[in-house]
């Protein structure tokens, strides 16, 4: 009786949901490739602040960081106004040639499944220490340079133990970031969260993570979306918690069209429980800014090359009672925002 009460409690929570749809920006997108010729042609991974008053002379009131898939750097941009108009800071910040992620260039030419590179930023907030923490992921490989042939560079990689890490960073004004050493977390696109006076994580195919310290390292645990529909297709994930809650905004790999979903998690104790619950849409492309354009297709592992019709990587901010959605556009082509205030209850 107990259960089928529950049930019945959480499907009306999701037809709430569904009857208050995320409200995008009418600015969007925020940035795109005509944004700044730094950019190149790929734009992906958004994640934003709002700039804390203890940063003397910022840039604006938010900074977005955000990367190239492939990039060399770590892009930002600033705006006085979540709507923008928002401004391409054009140096960059953390240089892949500061991070353990960095090896003897030029990477062999013919390998096109490995490429130096720091993407995936995430960044937070230490109100404690008055610093920025920002994550970041990269193909680590201590050092070493990999084989010309790709093949043989997958099980050289296997083999040695090697695989795309997660690195902790340190900045004291958003602009300038020191990297702790070390790896922070083996695997990739983590976004961190706090609840219950612990620090979590939930990183690529949504496997959870937790340290003793903001800035880890962290250690890997359960899948909360291990035997659903999505286990192993989890891409990025934005996270937001509200009391024992944890909302949990994704994109599945191999959806067509890929798009923005929405799962939440109870948050208990032992983080063994947590599961995730079965997911509700939360944004489809279907603006030309989204690529509507285009054919849905099943979205593929890894980079996006060139314009698909696809919404990729959400990222949340919460401010002012209000919560909002950052999300990359056409695969990777640029970057979009949401309010998705009526989603999280």
């Amino acid at each position: 009786m107990f259960r089928a009460i529950l049930a019945l409690l959480l499907m009306a929570a999701f037809a709430v949901c569904q009857d208050l749809p995320a409200q995008r920006f009418r600015e969007n997108p925020l940035i795109s490739l005509a944004s700044s010729q730094s950019l190149g042609d790929n734009i992906n991974g958004p994640s934003l602040i709002r700039v804390p008053p203890w940063i003397g002379h910022p840039l604006g009131r938010y900074y977005l960081y955000f990367a190239h898939h492939k990039g060399d750097h770590i892009r930002l941009a600033y705006a006085d106004s979540l709507h923008g108009p928002w401004k391409i800071y054009e140096p960059g910040v953390l240089n892949v040639d500061r991070t353990i992620f960095f090896r003897p260039q030029p990477d062999p030419p013919q390998n096109s499944a490995f490429y130096t590179h720091v993407a995936s930023p995430e960044v937070s907030i230490d109100e404690q220490g008055k610093r920025l923490i920002l994550y970041v992921h990269g193909m680590w490989t201590d050092g070493n340079r990999w084989p010309d042939d790709s093949a043989a560079s997958v099980k050289w990689a296997q083999s040695q133990g090697y695989a795309q890490f997660t690195q902790t960073t340190i900045s004291r004004d958003g602009i300038h970031f020191e990297p702790l050493p070390g790896i922070t977390l083996k695997t990739s696109y983590l976004r961190a969260f706090d609840w219950n006076g612990a620090h979590y994580g939930m990183a690529r195919l949504g496997v959870l993570a937790r340290a003793t310290r903001a800035d880890g390292p962290f250690e890997m645990g359960p899948n909360p979306f291990a035997g659903s529909s999505y286990a192993g297709r989890v891409r990025h994930v934005g996270l937001v918690v509200k009391q024992d809650t944890l909302y949990v905004f994704f994109s599945g790999i191999g959806d067509s069209p890929e798009r923005i979903l929405l799962s939440q998690i109870a948050l208990t104790p032992d983080w063994r429980n947590w599961k995730a619950s079965a997911p509700v849409e939360v944004l489809a492309p279907k603006e030309a800014y989204e690529c509507i354009d285009l054919p849905a297709v099943p979205s593929r592992i890894g980079e996006s090359e060139g314009r698909e019709r696809a919404l990729r990587d959400p990222a949340l901010l919460a401010e002012s009672g209000k919560v909002y959605l950052f999300y990359s556009v056409c695969g990777e082509q640029g970057i979009g925002a949401a309010d998705v205030t009526g989603l999280i209850k």
